[in-house]
């Protein structure tokens, strides 16, 4: 297998790329809507539209883009990509969006992630991943540090978490997200986009990140990390995401990966299990 970018070189192009994210942040988003869009949702869909078409053209192969671009040539190898993770967040005037770009690489209608990059313009952090060659951390432009987490690690006594409520009605995933908040062992905190929250278990700063089925565009780079760093990516059922891949289904009308129980990414087996636990108490 060779991979069509290497890591450094992918990283390159995503902060190249997004850079508008971070552009006119801190401004009304209404000020920067175009083509007769008006108001903040307006104005971030312009910029999706912008980071994906530049991504189109600057990444060689098939795409499956959380916006309308597709291209299909019914290649084994397909680009991934949410060019702007977390549209409530930068609303509400976070600093938490991300653009994210996966290679996925395609077999008997599942995608395995092969590389991967996660990166915040405003906060200028960026993750990234190769398989087989490990997952690393970089904070603006210093150097970058690998991560590292220990998958038999014991239960920590506070799990840092973010559980993303998502519309919909698979889970009774309101009661789990409930529960949660209610547990002196979970420390729940929301960071408006599920890139982020998923991204920050592969450095330590959290332990735990879930949602519910949808896209895997946050997921599938998760899985990546998390393989290269030493942690864990089950769906709500307790499937190991990492060894099992991600069908192509349509979501919401459109062709792409996805995670149909939903995903768990987690520093540790133990801390994985906790949430199942309590997954399952609440569904049976």
């Amino acid at each position: 297998m060779s991979i069509i970018l290497k890591r450094t070189a992918l990283v390159k192009i995503v902060k190249r790329v997004s850079a508008q994210i971070a552009a006119d942040f801190g401004q009304p988003l209404a000020h920067q809507g175009k083509n007769g869009y008006v108001g903040a949702a307006g104005a971030v869909t312009e910029i999706d539209h912008a980071i994906q078409a530049d991504l189109m053209v600057a990444l060689v192969g098939d795409f499956m883009g959380e916006e309308e671009g597709q291209r299909d040539t019914g290649s084994n190898f397909v680009w991934l990509v949410d060019p702007l993770d977390g549209t409530g967040a930068r609303i509400r005037g976070l600093a938490s969006s991300t653009c994210i770009v996966t290679l996925m690489e395609v077999g008997d209608g599942f995608g395995k992630p092969i590389l991967t990059v996660i990166h915040n313009p405003v906060t200028n952090q960026t993750w990234s991943a190769e398989s087989r060659s490990g997952a690393y951390y970089q904070y603006a432009e210093g150097t970058e540090t690998r991560c590292s987490l220990n998958t038999r690690s014991a239960l920590p006594q506070k799990i840092l978490s973010t559980i993303t409520l998502w519309p919909g009605d698979d889970f009774r995933f309101d009661e789990v997200k409930a529960a949660v908040q209610n547990s002196a062992l979970f420390d729940n905190q929301d960071f408006g986009a599920l890139g982020s929250a998923h991204a920050t278990v592969a450095t330590g700063t959290t332990h735990l990140s879930a949602c519910r089925a949808g896209a895997a565009y946050e997921a599938a780079a998760a899985a990546l990390l998390m393989q290269e760093a030493g942690g864990v990516v089950y769906d709500l059922e307790g499937q190991n995401l990492i060894s099992t891949g991600f069908p192509i289904q349509d979501v919401r009308g459109k062709k792409t990966f996805a995670i149909p129980q939903g995903a768990i990414v987690a520093s540790s087996e133990a801390v994985a299990n906790e949430f199942i636990h309590l997954v399952q108490s609440i569904n049976t």
